[in-house]
């Protein structure tokens, strides 16, 4: 059963008289949280399955700024530690691992897949594993998603990330190594198939052919190592496989924290005005009566998902005005678009969601009007909207649905048939996942304050995630206005903006890492499977940027005015073209030892630095002027990697293509965030 958002409420909106006895149970959660790490102490660091969460007491959101559900909370189970790691957050944290002692210190990593996913890995590993219980909050959209969530919900991919005893440039490659075994074995066992049940029923005549040679079209590309492009809750479901190994069943309702348990994680998704449920049956969303705000029946609505760090209940949330969101089907009854216990495999895939436009009626007939079909083409493209491939946006699915395998056809269909209404990528609202991020570590500092500013750092890969967070961004509209996003022919979006300063010059950023990129290229340019060499490599310059900030109201994303934020962003500038998003299941190992892990192992090395001075400012060095200011903070030395690999030979009996690899996933429909 669905159930009904509800405004939260915790401690810190508690009467003032009901505040200390709040503040002692606090203290005493703390201390058996203490004493029971120690008496479960373990010599070494617990397996997967062994693992379980250590909570950090902490306050959550006030109602003014996000309406959320409760979820059922984790069952009290003890935790599972080493004993230094115990007294290591004990030291670190001040008082063990309360947040609300703690300053809010977020991290928000962009979207981007694979490439946004493993350079959260490496600014992760330049944080260092002793200052990780500092972070209080960590969020990201999309890829960067993919790697909170296993950061914080996968024990292996943590240690992996942040310990030092395996470089991270060996731990990006034996990912890669583990989640090509995965995808392969899930393609050879025929794991992926496009179209739902009966998904000729309701189509015309027109659309039955199209829609079959897209099935055909889309069935063989996954056996060519390409299965997102026909099921993409499936392929999310096996790549989190190698670190999440429940991932098929766990619901985040009592999925412990194994990874990192001691910052608060949020997903930043979408919710299309529209969304097919399969290829002919279109569910259209609503909001409550009572909205009296700029009208957004047409406009792509941000919302997310945060689990506390402390065990309370995890919980969705967006704009309390728009007040309880429905999905209205044909004359049926409405259901609501959120479940108060959701899979984590469907908040991955909600938040990663990129190609799920195309089961979104008016974002498809905005690209087909941009394309050069005209007239009766584009009349019958837009009639055959969602062409079968529905299942790139994530299904919303009802609390009595008792497994996501999806490993047979059967089952795929029956996901496809349980489907209430589906979401969209986090990027098409906020790419960055920073903007609801900062309104919850200000809801954190609600009642007491906080010492100092709050401290934010973005993990970019170039200008398009941050800048719609600042003023007069040409990517977005201001904060509180709904406008037109000018790409993919146009959709509205409520503006991202939480700065009141515009974005910083590019003369006020600093180098901190070089790295040699190449040009990837296949043996045969018609084989996604073929072999793969690398030409021509080239430097490119990864910079950053330091400075003060003052946010602004932004009632879409939950912030408040007036808060001092000491802003870092890290931006690797990755030539999105030769850093793919997504790579073929059979060229993941190669590329992630090749390209990957060594461009990994530059980020850690060259942010490094600059990441533990953000963290401690040195009294004896200058900080960076506020955006606008005179002067920038002094040039960092620039870590310069050898190439991993050699220029392709000339005469290896191969035909050379200079087409990058990255143009042959265009046919991913429109994966390009």
């Amino acid at each position: 059963m669905a159930a009904r958002l509800v405004a939260r409420t915790d401690f810190w909106l508690a009467e003032p008289e009901a505040r200390p006895a709040a503040r002692a149970g606090r203290r005493r959660r703390l201390w058996l949280f203490l004493i029971r790490g120690l008496l479960d102490a373990r010599l070494l660091a617990p397996s997967e399955a062994q693992a379980t969460a250590h909570a950090s007491p902490r306050c959550s959101t006030r109602d003014t700024a996000s309406v959320g559900q409760r979820i059922t909370p984790p069952s009290a189970a003890a935790p599972t530690m080493t004993v230094l790691r115990v007294l290591s957050l004990a030291l670190l944290s001040g008082r063990a691992v309360d947040a609300s002692a703690r300053p809010p210190v977020g991290v928000a990593v962009c979207g981007g897949g694979m490439r946004a996913m493993t350079e959260g890995m490496a600014i992760a590993r330049g944080i260092g594993e002793a200052n990780w219980p500092r972070v209080t909050h960590l969020g990201g959209a999309s890829g960067g998603y993919w790697f909170g969530s296993q950061f914080v919900y996968s024990s292996s991919f943590y240690q992996g990330v942040v310990s030092e005893e395996m470089s991270i440039k060996d731990y990006v490659a034996k990912w890669g190594r583990e989640y090509e075994k995965v995808e392969v074995q899930a393609i050879e066992n025929g794991a992926y198939w496009a179209g739902g049940p009966d998904w000729e029923k309701g189509l015309s005549p027109v659309c039955r052919p199209l829609v079959a040679v897209m099935d055909s079209i889309l069935d063989l590309l996954s056996t060519k190592g390409l299965p997102f492009l026909s099921d993409w809750m499936a392929f999310i479901g096996n790549m989190m496989f190698t670190t999440i190994e429940d991932i098929q069943t766990a619901r985040v309702g009592d999925r412990e924290m194994t990874g990192l348990s001691t910052a608060t994680l949020m997903a930043q998704f979408s919710v299309p005005p529209t969304a097919y449920l399969d290829a002919a049956t279109q569910a259209t969303r609503a909001v409550s009566p009572t909205y009296a705000g700029p009208d957004v029946s047409d406009a792509v609505l941000p919302a997310w998902f945060v689990s506390p760090a402390n065990g309370d209940p995890a919980y969705w949330a967006t704009n309390p005005a728009v007040g309880t969101l429905t999905a209205d089907v044909s004359d049926s009854t409405s259901e609501l678009v959120f479940t108060a216990d959701p899979y984590l495999l469907e908040i991955i895939s909600a938040s990663s969601s990129a190609a799920g436009l195309v089961a979104v009626q008016s974002m498809s007939d905005a690209i087909i009007d941009a394309s050069p079909l005209n007239g009766v083409a584009a009349k019958n493209a837009k009639e055959c909207v969602p062409w079968g491939v529905e299942a790139l946006a994530t299904s919303s699915l009802p609390e009595n649905f008792t497994d996501l395998s999806a490993n047979t056809k059967e089952e795929s269909d029956r996901v496809t048939a349980a489907t209430q209404y589906r979401f969209l990528d986090g990027a098409y609202t906020d790419n960055q996942g920073a903007a609801a991020l900062l309104g919850l570590m200000q809801n954190d500092c609600a009642d007491e304050g906080c010492p100092g500013p709050l401290k934010l750092l973005l993990v970019d890969q170039s200008n398009y995630s941050s800048i719609p967070l600042f003023a007069d961004s040409y990517y977005s509209p201001p904060a509180n206005e709904v406008g037109t996003i000018h790409q993919y022919g146009g959709y509205l979006v409520p503006g991202a903006q939480i700065f009141a300063e515009t974005f910083p010059p590019e003369a006020e950023w600093l180098p901190y890492a070089e790295q040699l990129f190449p040009t990837i290229v296949l043996s045969n340019a018609t084989d996604v499977t073929g072999k793969v060499t690398f030409e021509d490599w080239r430097p490119v310059v990864s910079t950053y940027w330091r400075g003060t900030v003052t946010s602004v109201d932004n009632e879409w994303f939950g912030t408040s005015a007036g808060s001092e934020v000491d802003l870092l962003i890290v931006r690797s500038n990755f030539p999105g073209i030769d850093v793919p998003m997504v790579v073929p299941a059979e060229q993941t190992a190669y590329l992630f030892e090749r390209l990957y892990g060594p461009l990994a192992e530059s980020q850690a090395d060259g942010a490094a630095p600059i990441l533990k001075e953000w963290l401690d400012p040195s009294p004896a060095e200058p900080t960076a002027a506020p955006a606008g200011g005179s002067e920038p903070t002094p040039e960092p030395s620039i870590a310069t990697p050898e190439p991993t690999a050699s220029k392709k030979k000339k005469g290896d009996g191969a035909a050379a293509s200079s087409a990058p690899l990255a143009a042959l996933l265009v046919a991913a429909a429109f994966v390009a965030f």
